[in-house]
């Protein structure tokens, strides 16, 4: 997983437009706060809790992109 977090942040970083970077590095900083709740010993509900509310942000980060992007954003 590290490993893709990391090719992602180099894809990104390759982009043209510093707002797509700017959006695309947002989620990618809030998948990796996703991550790293995971990350202990025994996560427990807590943890899945704070895990899936990084995820969901992060999600809507790139759905606000993408619709920005193919022009449907209102």
């Amino acid at each position: 997983m590290i490993e893709y977090l990391q090719d992602t942040a180099n894809k990104i970083a390759a982009l043209p437009s510093s707002h797509k970077r700017g959006e695309l590095w947002l989620a990618l900083e809030w998948m990796d706060k996703a991550l790293s709740w995971l990350g202990y010993e025994n996560p427990g509900q807590f943890e899945a809790d704070n895990a899936a509310r990084c995820i969901t942000f992060a999600a809507h980060r790139l759905a606000d992109l993408c619709e920005k992007e193919m022009g449907t954003y209102h």
